[in-house]
């Protein structure tokens, strides 16, 4: 059982009855964390789509100056998705045991991308 919020990481207050213990010391830290949620999600979203764009352009890079040039970028955007995804992991880990891992998987995994009509 989670006893500090997850959002400021004071002191949960005791709950008593049934039902899923809380995460969160108040409603607005609830919706603050939450927005945090989409944030970090939105922000993987692009990271992946600029490396996207890297890695397509270290593959074309003719000059092997170039192509160093390149596969930096793609090792940094790689590592900023990387310090990312841990912290959305970090935002969405909970202690309850009816909870799978795999949450946090959903929430990265790529969108498609929609076709301009005219």
């Amino acid at each position: 059982m989670r006893d500090r919020c997850r959002f400021c990481n004071a002191a949960l207050p005791a709950r008593e009855g049934r039902g899923r213990p809380p995460a969160y010391c108040s409603v607005g830290h609830r919706r603050a964390g939450g927005h945090e949620i989409q944030r970090q999600v939105r922000r993987i979203e692009k990271l992946q789509n600029l490396l996207d764009a890297a890695e397509r352009s270290a593959a074309l890079a003719y000059q092997s100056y170039e192509r160093e040039t390149r596969q930096k970028e793609v090792d940094l955007l790689t590592a900023q998705i990387e310090g990312a995804t841990t912290r959305l992991v970090a935002l969405l880990d909970s202690d309850d045991e009816d909870e799978t891992p795999q949450t946090a998987t959903i929430a990265v995994a790529p969108t498609t991308r929609r076709r301009r009509t005219s």
